[in-house]
């Protein structure tokens, strides 16, 4: 089940934990991917993790909350249902979806030539405050980590953090509010 004690919100926490892996990963090629699939509503189930396989290695990515990513290896178990985030119990009928969904799909057989942690500059503007009215207007902005980018030959593949659940992209994320990390 998912280990909430293994969620990273920085760059370097994500770093120090598995960076060594990560780069073990570029020059390998993607094999397959798998998402859980809500099979009543046949539609990706955004909440549970992306995989993404690249010859014996699962990489298993999960994005929650505002900022936080976890990452497992090969901890998913495939027979049974997914529940690797929660026990969503019997309104879902979940299953595991090979290469469910295109932006996925556009990934296998390409290989991997570089990795990039991504962040969001996240702007906010206090725009009302009952018991401080002299905070309306004041402005916040924060870094935080946004998802990974899969740098791929002829494309890209980010898994990201889609409010509290996963987004995937084939292409890269543009804009001065981005920057990336390289493993």
């Amino acid at each position: 089940m998912f280990d909430r004690e293994l969620s990273l919100d920085t760059v370097d926490g994500l770093l120090a934990a598995y960076g060594t892996r990560l780069k073990a990963l570029i020059g390998t090629t993607i094999d397959a991917t798998w998402v859980a699939w809500d099979i009543a509503r046949d539609e990706w189930f955004a909440d549970e993790a992306v995989i993404i396989k690249v010859g014996e290695i699962r990489l298993e990515i999960v994005c929650w909350k505002l900022s936080e990513i976890v990452l497992s290896w090969n901890a998913i178990d495939f027979s049974q249902p997914p529940r690797w985030v929660a026990d969503w119990g019997s309104e879902f009928s979940l299953e595991w979806r090979r290469d469910g969904i295109p932006a996925l799909r556009g990934a296998i057989g390409r290989t991997i030539v570089g990795i990039n942690i991504v962040e969001y500059l996240y702007r906010t503007t206090v725009v009302q405050d009952r018991r401080n009215p002299a905070n309306v207007g004041r402005k916040h902005e924060a870094w935080l980590l946004h998802g990974l980018e899969f740098e791929l030959q002829g494309s890209t593949l980010e898994v990201f953090n889609a409010l509290d659940q996963n987004g995937v992209a084939s292409e890269r994320f543009a804009g001065p509010e981005f920057r990336r990390v390289p493993v």
